[in-house]
């Protein structure tokens, strides 16, 4: 990398950004826009580049016609390495965990994935936990998302039981003193 001095990182940014971005980044205050770390952390935040879209952009990815395959692969580069620093990724066995982990979430059901997501909201989850969370999933909902508990239809008062005296009568919905006689 160039080696730019901070105080000018910002200066030299700002020119270079869409017209949509430059609107953007004018709500921010003069302290923010001299600091390149502020306006990048802004700019992800409203363009909402998660890791999921980061990921879908590399696999979306095609050659344009204009485009040599080296450069295609430099802009490969770019989003998976965007991706990985998206997710924390930095050594060998974190991006087997987030290659296998991923793999999984792509093999899930929509409701199984819905339920894993949001359990895993914007943490990392590791496959292992991942692949938990799935299994509770799978032994609790059928694959369409019902849950398999059932209804609960026949409901007991406990609190009759452990006081001695019915609260209701269970068949009408009455306190003992206003129960309808036959």
């Amino acid at each position: 990398m160039y080696e730019v001095p901070d105080n000018l990182r910002a200066k030299l940014l700002l020119p270079l950004l869409s017209p949509k971005a430059k609107s953007l980044v004018s709500r921010l205050s003069a302290r923010q826009l001299a600091d390149v770390d502020a306006i990048k952390e802004f700019l992800l935040g409203e363009f909402k580049l998660t890791h999921r879209e980061y990921r879908a952009r590399f696999n979306a990815a095609t050659r344009a016609p204009d485009e040599t395959h080296t450069l295609f692969v430099s802009r490969l580069k770019n989003l998976f390495s965007f991706y990985m620093r998206s997710r924390e990724c930095d050594s060998f066995d974190k991006l087997v965990d987030l290659v296998v982990a991923d793999r999984l979430k792509d093999s899930l059901s929509g409701p199984c994935l819905k339920y894993c997501l949001s359990v895993e909201g914007k943490a990392t989850l590791a496959a292992s936990e991942l692949a938990s969370l799935a299994d509770v999933f799978d032994v609790n909902y059928t694959p369409d998302g019902r849950y398999r508990g059932g209804t609960v239809t026949n409901f007991k008062d406990i609190s009759s039981v452990t006081q001695g005296t019915p609260r209701s009568n269970h068949a009408t919905g009455h306190p003992p003193s206003e129960t309808p006689t036959p």
